[in-house]
């Protein structure tokens, strides 16, 4: 067959600036390339720049200067000298080519030559740069098609679509056949279903469930596009409201009148099957969950309208209570979701709890699991997970309302060939499993998005560090912090250096590696003093931990009062972070026996936080009762001493658990009483276990 260029050819078609100069620039298979496509032997088609229509939906051809195909193919090799052809009114020779294709197109959708035969064009029409490569005749369904002209040669057909030219270069005698006929006549032929030609570019995503296939009642199979979160982001700024009370202001009343799912308020094209599964918890901060779920998207450097979000508050509907009825359909649309990103909130509460710990599972247990599952921290701290992370027991997971707890444990163990234990080490090794491969994936990309690396890198580091495994998670971190280093300023900013800093003095001070730890911390502090927000309010109290576990006291005392000047200013006095600098203090003083002076600062924390919204409900207000506890329990306070440690105890257990190090703490000082108080049995009892609740 005669290529573009041959002998016997026609001119070749003139061509714009831009598509002359990408000629041969894809010799390997790119815009130029050629491509054999599984179908029909010697079958092509032949794609030009995207043509321009007449007035009739026609393409447009016209003459090349210079009809010698070896000046065509010439041309079409080095840019057709200046790279730019103006376009011509069609030579006649072109007129008579385009006449007997319409003639013999027309023909063949009359039937008049049977079903077998093809359309017939001269030797070769017109040519340009396009790109060229073999499909079978009957998959050209998502080529994107404005008109046809089709030709056999020799066993061969040819779809040439043309380049754009001027609406007058059409002579008016050829404006028949219409573009839609010649679609149909396409479709007929069976090179494309409809006739409407679908977007070849267009991304191949899952068919669509309809809205309407979805009852109301039940979760939707669809996800929110990601725009939708940005939205939720603008509407919702305070990062002090929980997920919890934005279902309750937010999105109950927003569905209330047809007491639907929030999806379901949304236009069609908002809507999609989910590429991206969110597991979270609603006691976090909402703007933190939605804040953290937006980096993990942008941080793929993905087109944000490709993605859409499955969330359970978005969903789910919020008017009508969870049923075991829904469980096979939340699997389904889990295990089709491309990525399952698990949020870790800065107290573990997710995994305490049973909706979280059962998607988890699923995520595991689906087909290519160990790539789906995704495990993103939202806090800095990672101390305070550590606790939650080492007693996680989905035997003792919690729900808001405790019949759904009992039945997605009962559907885990129905699903499962392994005890409850051996569950929850599954649940584990899942975990730190999905945060490797999430490193893996990225470490590909790391030269050319840094920052995605430095984030899964992190993620794992984390998991390591929640294992205990600190060895590792210290050649993890300290890997991050060398592609810091390399990184360019613009992508890697202060505050997450900083953050892989004060991870790393997390490490060294689990190992017990105090002098290491001290030291990487006052880097952190000279070197990110300016950033005077919570991060380094934090990095601060942690060296100040640090000084005290060494015995430093008169240094640990000087910095936690410098620092309390800056916390005064920054979040006024009844701040936690001011109750924990004079929690602080007290300790110093406690373990200088200077007891008094402990008294007084546990009183301070206990009354500022009394004027702290959930005050009661944190970690510094249990530590205030348990220290005012022991030093009444030094100065032979009795009486004082009992009903200030069954406080403590009473805030730990129901807010931490029985298991907490506090609760454990609390049982200890209590036991000690009735060892004064010679109750030796009931001593050992309170020891041995936990107490009834």
């Amino acid at each position: 067959m005669a290529e573009a260029g041959d002998g016997g050819g026609l001119p070749a078609l003139p061509h714009s600036r831009e598509s002359s100069n990408s000629a041969g620039a894809h010799q390997d298979g790119g815009i130029n390339g050629r491509h054999a496509v599984k179908g029909k032997p010697g079958v092509r088609a032949k794609f030009l720049t995207t043509p321009k229509k007449s007035a009739n939906g026609l393409p447009m051809l016209a003459s090349a200067q210079g009809s010698s195909p070896k000046a065509a193919a010439k041309k079409q090799a080095g840019g057709a000298g200046n790279g730019h052809l103006q376009p011509t009114r069609l030579s006649l020779a072109d007129q008579e080519v385009l006449k007997d294709a319409r003639r013999k197109l027309r023909a063949l959708g009359s039937g008049k030559h049977g079903k077998q035969q093809e359309a017939q064009v001269s030797q070769s029409a017109p040519s340009s740069n396009r790109m060229l490569f073999r499909v079978p005749s009957r998959t050209l369904s998502r080529v994107s098609s404005k008109s046809f002209i089709f030709a056999q040669e020799e066993g061969e057909e040819e779809l040439k679509i043309g380049n754009e030219l001027e609406e007058e270069s059409l002579p008016p005698q050829l404006a028949e056949p219409t573009e839609s006929e010649l679609l149909n006549v396409a479709a007929k032929m069976g090179m494309c279903r409809t006739e409407e030609a679908p977007d070849m570019t267009a991304h191949a995503r899952a068919p669509k469930i309809k809205k309407s296939s979805a009852s109301l009642t039940s979760p939707s199979p669809l996800g929110v596009q990601f725009k939708v979160f940005e939205s939720l982001l603008e509407t919702v700024k305070d990062s002090a409201i929980t997920t919890n009370a934005v279902v309750q202001s937010l999105i109950i009343p927003k569905t209330a009148r047809h007491r639907s799912r929030y999806i379901d308020l949304l236009p069609e094209k908002f809507v999609d099957n989910p590429t991206i599964y969110v597991i979270h918890t609603w006691s976090c901060s909402f703007v933190e969950t939605l804040t953290a779920v937006q980096e993990y998207v942008l941080n793929l450097r993905t087109n944000v309208d490709d993605v859409f979000v499955w969330m359970d508050v978005l969903c789910v509907n919020q008017h009508l209570d969870r049923s075991p009825g829904e469980l096979p359909l939340i699997r389904e649309i889990l295990q089709g979701s491309e990525r399952v990103v698990m949020l870790l909130d800065r107290h573990g509460a997710i995994f305490s709890r049973s909706w979280c710990l059962w998607e988890a599972m699923q995520a595991q247990t689906a087909l290519g699991a160990w790539d789906k599952l995704v495990i993103i921290a939202m806090s800095w701290s990672w101390d305070d997970l550590l606790h939650t992370f080492q007693i996680l027991d989905v035997s003792r997971a919690v729900t808001t309302k405790e019949k759904e707890a009992t039945w997605l444990l009962t559907d885990l163990q129905r699903n499962s060939t392994v005890d409850v234990r051996s569950l929850n080490a599954t649940l584990k090794d899942g975990m730190m499993t999905g945060a490797k491969r999430e490193m893996n994936r990225s470490e590909k990309l790391a030269s050319i998005n840094s920052k995605r690396f430095i984030v899964a890198s992190t993620a794992y580091g984390f998991m390591l560090f929640l294992a205990c495994r600190y060895g590792e998670a210290e050649t993890i971190i300290r890997q991050v912090l060398r592609v810091i280093d390399r990184a360019p300023s613009k992508e890697i900013s202060d505050k997450e250096q900083a953050v892989t800093i004060y991870h790393l003095a997390s490490i060294l001070k689990e190992q017990g590696r105090l002098p290491d730890a001290e030291r990487a911390l006052q880097d952190f502090v000279n070197q990110f003093r300016g950033l005077q927000d919570e991060l380094y309010m934090e990095g601060v109290a942690y060296l100040v931990e640090v000084l005290y576990l060494r015995k430093m006291f008169t240094k640990a005392e000087m910095l936690t009062h410098k620092t309390l000047e800056d916390k005064y200013k920054q979040y006024g006095k009844n701040h936690p972070f001011v109750a924990r600098s004079l929690l602080q203090l007290s300790q110093i003083s406690l373990s200088q026996k200077l007891y008094d002076e402990c008294e007084g600062h546990a009183k301070d924390v206990i009354e500022r936080l009394g004027h702290y919204p959930n005050g009661f409900k944190t970690q510094e207000m249990a530590s205030a009762y348990q220290t005012l506890a022991i030093c009444t329990f030094q100065g032979n306070r009795t009486a004082e001493t009992k009903v200030l440690c069954e406080k403590a105890l009473q805030l730990c257990q129901s807010n931490f658990g029985v298991d907490h190090p506090l609760s454990m703490d609390a049982r200890a000082l209590q036991a000690e009483i009735m060892i004064r108080e010679k109750r030796f049995t009931e001593a050992e009892d309170v020891l041995q276990g936990p107490l009834p609740q």
